[in-house]
């Protein structure tokens, strides 16, 4: 499942993560973070 305006895949946390966060939570539609996975999805480790 690609990104999307409600899907974010996060390899690692960083400072822009509580940016994506309150955009999420600032829109309508709401969204998903998934945190260890790389921009196609796939899984990866945290770092």
């Amino acid at each position: 499942m690609p990104e999307s305006e409600t899907i974010e895949y996060k390899s690692e946390l960083n400072d822009n993560f509580e940016k994506e966060v309150v955009s999420f939570l600032n829109s309508d539609t709401g969204g998903e973070i998934y945190i260890g996975y790389d921009n196609s999805g796939s899984g990866q480790q945290c770092q």
